[in-house]
Formats: structure tokens, sequence, C-alpha cells
């Protein structure tokens, strides 16, 4: 089913500091059962898990049907929206940047991340489209994530001394748990399949500056070509070809971030042999030209030491 931000209300942002009002807190854990239509983004992570209820989601310019045991995870500005909700129940975690950019490399390594949540920065406004699930979560794999939702918002209560601390660590059990499920499949056969793309996947994450060619991803995925762009656009909202260029975009936006390398240097580091077509493809992922994103970044940067 699709449908367009023309029939959605106009697009509003949320910013961290509106929701991340505790200190040290990386985390706030929410149950909602009203929505609004108008299309919204926000500076932070968003897991969410659906409840029951029918409905759409709606992301990228097109709308999914929303069933119990959903889940996806929504990096920092992407932009969306529910439509047409009736008796929908959703748990919202909100997660900071933070922690994310914190973990990103210890959960780049398992491999439901890799299959699933492609946008693992959600600071960077590339980050490409959240991905659903290959099937829903089973009934006993949803009650053990809210079992960990449950045990969050009861030390969110609590408030106690060392209640980030344990905050986080539950916060990571619950990210891992998911991952876990991911690859999770009630057959065999699914598994196998969904371990083989993965491997795919894996390639073009550690092997983003490289030249790879589809024929090398199906071999690894033990498909043909044609399966292979099927399962792998199913599997995370993407072509292998988007796919590698908003993992290409992610590394030059921390290079961009953290370092003083020359756009061009970051270009080719990245796998992009043409600067040019390195800075529109960045412009029309990001919003930005390279040299202001490193420009605003480093701005936030010194009012965050201010600060």
């Amino acid at each position: 089913m699709n449908t367009t931000s023309s029939t959605i209300a106009p697009q509003e942002f949320y910013r961290s500091d509106l929701i991340f009002r505790r200190p040290g807190v990386p985390v706030t854990v929410q149950r909602t059962t009203t929505f609004g239509t108008c299309v919204h983004g926000h500076e932070f992570a968003e897991l969410v898990f659906v409840l029951g209820g029918t409905g759409g989601h709606w992301l990228a310019g097109r709308t999914h049907d929303l069933a119990r045991g959903d889940y996806f995870l929504l990096c920092g500005r992407q932009t969306h929206a529910y439509a047409k909700t009736r008796g929908v129940q959703v748990v919202n975690v909100l997660i900071h940047d933070t922690f994310m950019r914190r973990h990103r490399d210890e959960l780049r390594k398992l491999r439901g991340y890799r299959l699933l949540f492609t946008g693992d920065t959600p600071r960077t406004p590339h980050a490409p489209s959240a991905s659903r699930p290959l099937r829903p979560l089973a009934e006993a794999e949803l009650q053990a994530c809210l079992r960990l939702l449950e045990a969050m918002e009861q030390e969110a209560r609590q408030a106690d001394e060392g209640s980030a601390l344990v905050l986080g660590a539950l916060l990571l059990n619950l990210l891992v748990t998911v991952c876990r499920f991911a690859v999770a499949a009630p057959r065999r056969k699914t598994q196998s399949g969904r371990t083989n793309l993965a491997k795919a996947v894996a390639l073009l994450d550690t092997d983003y500056a490289a030249d790879v060619r589809l024929e090398a991803l199906a071999e690894i995925a033990c498909l043909s070509v044609r399966s292979l762009l099927r399962h792998f656009k199913a599997a995370t909202g993407l072509t292998p070809v988007q796919y590698l260029t908003r993992v290409r975009i992610g590394h030059a936006c921390d290079l961009l971030r953290e370092t003083d390398t020359p756009v061009h240097d970051v270009a080719a580091s990245c796998g992009f042999r043409d600067s040019n077509y390195f800075s529109l493809t960045f412009h029309r992922l990001a919003g930005l030209t390279p040299s202001a994103f490193r420009r605003r970044a480093a701005g936030r940067t010194a009012q965050s030491r201010e600060g």
C-alpha cells in the first residue's frame, strides 16, 4: 500500500533536549495509543514495538500495515507518520544519539543489527530507511522484550542512585535480544537463508570502499542475482547499491565530523572515485554539502563543550 507526503500533515521535529531531561539517562520508554497524522522526525533513535490494533506506518513514501509483533528502528532525522490507526498500541523506546554512537562498533558486529537495523548512526540524516523484520516477533519473543521494557520502566520510576547505569545495561540487553530474534527463525531453511544474506550485508559494511559486484554478493548469499535483489530489498528496504551508498556516506560523515581530512580524501577513502559525484551524493542524502556538514558538526561540538 502506497501513499505520499501530500496526504500527511506538515512536518514536525523533536529535539533531544526536550525528551532526555535526566542527565546521563540514555533512554525513555513511552507507551502510546493516540496517534496524529503529522510527519515528524527527531534527533534520537526510536525502537518501536507494536502490541496490537490496525493501521499504517508511513515511511519514505510508503505505508506498511501494522500488526502485533512488528518492530522497527527509526534513526535520527528520518521522517515518518502513522495513518488510519484503530486501536493501535505501541511501545516507543527513545534512545539518545550519544548512546548509539558509543556502542555503534559493537552493535555492527551483530548479524541481526547488520541485517535489519542498517541506519546505525542516529544523528546523521543520511541513515537509510528503517527496515521491517522478515517476520513479526513470535509471542514468546515479544513477551521477552516486554519484560525488559517493564524492567526499564520500573527503574526509571525509582530513579535511584546508579539508575542511568542500570537503564543503559537494560537497553543494551534489549537491543541485543531484538537482534538475536531478527536472525532466529522457526524453520532451519529460513534461518540459513537469512544468515547468508546477513553475510552479504556484512561484506558491504566492512568492504564499503571496494568495488563490490552483485555477482559476488549473490554468491556469498547463495542466491541468484535476481533473488538477491528481491531478498535484500525485503530485508533492508534498499537495493544493494543504495545500501552501500548509505554506508559510504555514513563513514564519510564520521570522517568529516571527527577528522580534518580534506573532502577529496574523505571521498576516496569511502569508495568514491569522483569527488564531485561524492559531493552531489552527500548533499542528496545528508541535505548539506560535505563542507557545510563539517562546519555544522564543529559548531555543535563547540556548543556542547561550552555547555
